[in-house]
């Protein structure tokens, strides 16, 4: 079943949604904003979620399916809604997302994302996809940490006197590198330098940081 998990765009929501069409008294524009309030990050992923999500159509079949399953639950389905983004916007959702640059450091606090409708009258669209859109922080919290290892290890190769082999090139041997991380974090197994020599291998590409 995971596997078709995003056939339905229409699904790819909270529970809650489906009822604020009747909570609202006026959805004809919002906007709406995403930002991380607990700490700084590094902007990663988020396009990529963002596309697959909106660049599938929606059908009349995912509708109807959404709103049978409402129907289990005892909510009612915003099905005029989204017929008419069938009917008049070809099935693709008319919203527009602007984010900024991938690879962008976002102080905390600081908006990385804009959500608003582009057509009168789709205001509600607008937070459909918003649970989503909130997974990009995974990805994000990844390439931070990413990004505090790289430079924590640069402090130890500075403090240590490594030349840039310390970062896993080809220059080193397993065993060069294997001492040199026993200076660092003491004793541990074979197995697990060779893991750490093939994560620090990786380089971030972070043009936007600040």
């Amino acid at each position: 079943m995971l596997k078709d998990i995003y056939k339905n765009p229409v699904m790819l929501t909270d529970s809650y949604n489906p009822s604020h069409h009747r909570l609202k008294l006026n959805g004809d524009w919002e906007i709406s904003h995403i930002y991380n309030r607990k700490a700084g990050m590094i902007l990663y992923g988020l396009r990529e979620i963002v596309n697959s999500i909106l660049s599938i159509q929606i059908k009349k079949e995912h509708v109807e399916e959404a709103e049978r399953y409402a129907k289990k639950m005892g909510m009612v389905f915003p099905t005029e809604l989204f017929m008419r983004v069938v009917k008049e916007c070809n099935g693709y959702a008319p919203i527009s997302i602007e984010t900024l640059p991938e690879g962008t450091w976002c102080p905390i606090g600081t908006p990385f994302a804009q959500i608003r409708n582009t057509i009168k009258g789709f205001g509600e669209l607008v937070t459909w996809w918003e649970a989503n859109f909130l997974h990009g922080y995974f990805p994000s919290n990844c390439a931070t940490e990413a990004f505090h290892i790289r430079k924590y290890l640069e402090r130890k190769k500075e403090l240590y006197g490594f030349d840039d082999s310390f970062f896993g090139g080809s220059i080193a041997t397993d065993s060069e590198l294997i001492e040199a991380w026993k200076m660092l974090i003491g004793p541990a197994r074979h197995g697990t330098f060779r893991c750490m020599k093939r994560m620090i291998s990786i380089r971030l590409s972070t043009p936007h940081m600040q």
